[in-house]
């Protein structure tokens, strides 16, 4: 696998310290007179430990954003320098994934609603008037574990999730901003 592809990279092309350090030096900060000091080896094992716990901690982002428990990553990177170039940016993927999950929630339901519309010449009071085209189940919001919320706004409606807050704030935001306190799939703009 990976880990036996790098681990054989790292043996084969030994370093000294100073070159495997050097590169590193404003990344690692602290850490570079650690890992200067340290044998090529104790790097090598270090690596190791660092690869099988990314692959631990990436193996919870699959969990629902309204679950999921932010890892220590500070410790981790305290316990093991290495971890922090292997894992860098991974407390973003958390956010990542789940907004891609409201997307393709709310795609499936924007299909759904203007199917609605077209067939009942106007949008439903609510979403469960959709049930009936989802097979395996209505679309559920990553961040809240409940329905997608939805409601009518004069001739057409605002769909959006809760956000990374887990709560409904009247679907406040939009979908590009990242930081916003819901997520808006579909929202009426200026009156049209």
């Amino acid at each position: 696998g990976n880990a036996e592809a790098s681990a054989t990279f790292m043996k084969s092309n030994r370093m000294s310290p100073d070159e495997f350090a050097h590169p590193f030096r404003e990344f690692f900060g602290k850490d570079t007179e650690r890992l200067e000091s340290m044998t090529d080896d104790q790097r090598l094992t270090m690596y190791e430990e660092a690869i099988a716990a990314a692959r631990e901690t990436a193996s919870t982002f699959d969990t629902p954003y309204y679950q999921f428990k932010e890892p220590d990553y500070q410790s981790l990177f305290e316990t093991n320098p290495l971890s922090r170039l292997i894992m860098y940016n991974f407390d973003r993927l958390p956010k990542a994934a789940a907004r891609l999950n409201a997307s393709r929630g709310g795609v499936a339901l924007v299909a759904a609603l203007e199917k609605h519309r077209r067939e009942h010449g106007e949008y439903p009071d609510a979403l469960d008037a959709l049930a009936d085209q989802f097979e395996e189940g209505m679309p559920v919001d990553p961040f809240s574990g409940g329905q997608f919320l939805y409601r009518r706004e004069a001739g057409s409606y605002r769909l959006y999730t809760a956000g990374y807050d887990g709560k409904d704030n009247g679907g406040a935001g939009n979908a590009w901003d990242r930081e916003a306190e819901d997520f808006v799939i579909h929202a009426l703009e200026n009156g049209r």
